[in-house]
């Protein structure tokens, strides 16, 4: 077998649902059949019945709220990783397979000087119908869920030098809409679509 951890980028959260695909080719040249498999909760993923050969393996879905790999994991199995020849069992490990999360950070600001950051402004988050919902507070904020009714969505308040920051957001298109500005201020009317890709 040929085994790999998917870790956060500290290294220490197993991250479950990530999916990946190895393909390859044997030492002779020849097409193996590829393997499509997810991370389990201790985010281990298992490729199986591996002969030696050259072989690739893309992250086809990230974890939600983090990015995809930027590049595929090659790694060639012969007998300098193996006891020489095949024996059944034998687990070839490739170690921790370290993801970045998605951050998303935003900055309220005077219209007429830029420079001047504006806290106290609120925001809500929409994707679609649904509203984002998220625990924190003072302008950190980590994403939980995606809720339907605007009861359950999160207020997120700009904090010191107008920013506030929304960890683990999941890829996707969303709106976010001004509800309340500071004193002196008037709320925008201009809702502002953006959406979360990947980054590589």
């Amino acid at each position: 077998d040929l085994q790999l951890v998917k870790v956060d980028k500290n290294g220490k959260k197993p991250l479950a649902g990530a999916v990946f695909e190895l393909t390859g080719t044997d030492l002779r040249g020849n097409t193996v059949t590829s393997q499509t498999v997810t991370t389990r909760e201790d985010g281990v993923a298992s490729f199986t019945n591996l002969p030696f050969g050259t072989y690739s393996i893309e992250e086809k879905t990230a974890p939600s709220g983090y990015s995809l790999l930027a590049k595929p994991i090659d790694i060639t199995i012969n007998e300098t990783n193996t006891p020489g020849e095949y024996v059944k069992g034998q687990v070839i490990s490739i170690g921790n397979i370290e993801n970045e999360h998605i951050k998303l950070t935003v900055y309220k600001v005077d219209d007429k000087n830029q420079s001047v950051g504006l806290p106290g402004t609120t925001f809500v988050i929409q994707a679609g119908n649904l509203y984002v919902k998220a625990t924190g507070s003072d302008g950190a904020y980590f994403y939980t869920d995606l809720v339907a009714t605007e009861e359950d969505e999160t207020k997120f308040v700009t904090a010191e030098g107008g920013i506030f920051t929304l960890e683990y957001l999941p890829l996707g298109s969303y709106t976010l809409v001004e509800i309340d500005a500071p004193d002196g201020y008037v709320i925008s009317q201009e809702p502002q679509g953006f959406t979360v890709i990947n980054s590589t």
